[in-house]
């Protein structure tokens, strides 16, 4: 005999079996946010979200390492940055060029405002 919790076990399983075949992504499989960068400052305006892949990994909540990043800016947000918002225990480090050079603003949690320095001036960003 099959116990109720083994049932909702069941119709779990066999749910997911379904979003498998129709080709949706289930929460293991989907990518993880890792930061909203945000135009203006206060977390207003546009907002651009940087992913970390289907592989599950995500930043290590250390800034001793590298865990993700990006040479360039992606199309439309190079020289637009004033504020970003972090998720998965990740930080970011802006950078004023492509290929993470020239002035930064070293690993950061969610900031309001990136600075005078910073502000509308990010080509790279890393995540650790």
């Amino acid at each position: 005999m099959t116990t109720p919790r083994r049932l909702a076990g069941l119709a779990v399983s066999a749910t997911l079996g379904v979003v498998g075949l129709l080709g949706l992504q289930t929460p293991a499989q989907a990518s993880t946010s890792l930061s909203n960068v945000y135009e203006h400052a206060d977390w207003g305006g546009l907002a651009k979200t940087f992913y970390h892949g289907s592989d599950g990994y995500v930043c290590t909540g250390s800034v001793s390492d590298v865990d993700l990043q990006f040479s360039s800016m992606p199309s439309g947000w190079d020289n637009r940055v004033s504020s970003f918002y972090q998720f998965a225990t990740c930080y970011a480090k802006l950078w004023e060029l492509t290929w993470y050079q020239g002035a930064s603003l070293g690993y950061q949690g969610t900031t309001s405002w990136v600075g005078p320095v910073m502000n509308d001036q990010t080509s790279s960003i890393q995540f650790s």
